[in-house]
Formats: C-alpha cells, sequence, structure tokens
C-alpha cells in the first residue's frame, strides 16, 4: 500500500506532572519526527518536523529542554532512521 504513514518509533516518557512524547513517521521517501508535550492541565504542544538530514535530528534533539530524559529516545530514532535509510538505497 502506497502512501500509507507507518510508525517506525513511538514513546512516552513522564517527567514531573508532564508527558512528552517522541514518534517517527515514514512514508514512502519522507520521514517525519513529532514530538509531543502534555501538559498537567491537558494542553498539548505537537512540533512536527521533516527529516531530511542527519543533522535536523541531532539539531533537534539536543536543543530540546528535555533532552536528558528522552536521549534514549532519541539515540533509537536515529537508528532507525539509519534503518530506513539503507532499505530506500
Amino acid at each position: 500500500m502506497k502512501n500509507r504513514v507507518i510508525v517506525v518509533y513511538d514513546a512516552d516518557v513522564t517527567i514531573g506532572r508532564e508527558r512528552v512524547g517522541v514518534r517517527l513517521l515514514a512514508r514512502d521517501v519522507h520521514t517525519v519526527l513529532e514530538r509531543r508535550l502534555v501538559q498537567a492541565d491537558g494542553t498539548v504542544f505537537v512540533h512536527s518536523i521533516f527529516l531530511d538530514a542527519d543533522t535536523v535530528i541531532y539539531d533537534y534533539s539536543t536543543a530540546d529542554p528535555y533532552f536528558m530524559q528522552l536521549e534514549r529516545h532519541y539515540c533509537a530514532i536515529q537508528e532507525k532512521l539509519r534503518e530506513l535509510e539503507e532499505r530506500r538505497e
């Protein structure tokens, strides 16, 4: 099935009273990182970025204020990105 969005990686972490999640989505040649922040009052913020180069995920993840708590998930996402790239070649 072409044009189907596949969730390649999905993780949620509770940090204090907030919940932060990261998700890697793939569709054909496009790859998107979604970061969700759910605050204690239920407010939700979502960032979605296209990952068109290795530096994008590195720059984004290291600028994340919750990088320390999410580091292992960002590393897993980088590994999944490498695997996707190898399959696409």
